[in-house]
């Protein structure tokens, strides 16, 4: 064979391969949940029945293999670790670091920056001990999902040399910071979980 012929067969070949498409080219589908409770069990199968394996975190994206009537399998991004987990534990939507909602009469808006949650509130929240500790909790739930605290009954902590609200969760403390009005009404916090 001639040195022309062999080239004009690689060239032949070599663009062959590159207009074909091949797994690495080809776009391939992911069905993504998050978590959206503060930590989740994973189990080595489909049920309470089976050990738990590993745990993932409120947020953590998961890649869903397969999907029975209450149960997925799935494999953490990033990992090689596979495992099932409770479908009422997970949602298709990424869980929110900004949005707005109402706690009765009071409208909110909240965004997270640097691992904290800056909260608004319009109207303000009246001086009343109940309706501020109510929009607490709303708002554990809202940015960390349900289920997570032992106790509903905050207290007074020093972080930074300021006086904050902490309620007791399961894994993490939340933490308030308040804002308020000279009339001692309460017009934003900030949030965040510290590890306990």
């Amino acid at each position: 064979m001639s040195r022309g012929y062999i080239a004009l067969v690689l060239v032949a070949l070599v663009s062959a391969l590159l207009s074909s498409p091949c797994a690495a080219q080809e776009e391939m589908e992911v069905d993504i949940a998050y978590v959206v409770v503060d930590v989740a069990n994973v189990r080595t199968g489909p049920g309470t029945g089976h050990s738990v394996a590993f745990q993932v975190e409120f947020g953590d994206p998961l890649i869903v293999s397969s999907e029975g009537a209450e149960w997925m399998r799935v494999q953490p991004v990033g990992t090689q670790d596979v495992g099932w987990i409770f479908k009422k534990l997970v949602s298709r939507e990424r869980p929110s670091t900004a949005g707005e909602g109402t706690y009765g009469d009071h409208h909110y808006t909240y965004r997270k920056t640097e691992g904290k949650y800056f909260v608004l509130f319009d109207p303000v929240l009246p001086r009343d001990d109940a309706t501020v500790i109510g929009a607490m909790l709303e708002l554990i739930n809202t940015a960390y999902g349900k289920h997570l605290l032992v106790g509903l009954t905050p207290k007074l902590v020093e972080r930074d040399g300021k006086n904050v609200i902490r309620f007791e969760g399961k894994k993490h403390y939340y933490l308030f910071l308040l804002f308020k009005e000279d009339t001692g009404e309460v017009s934003s916090f900030r949030m965040w979980r510290e590890s306990r």
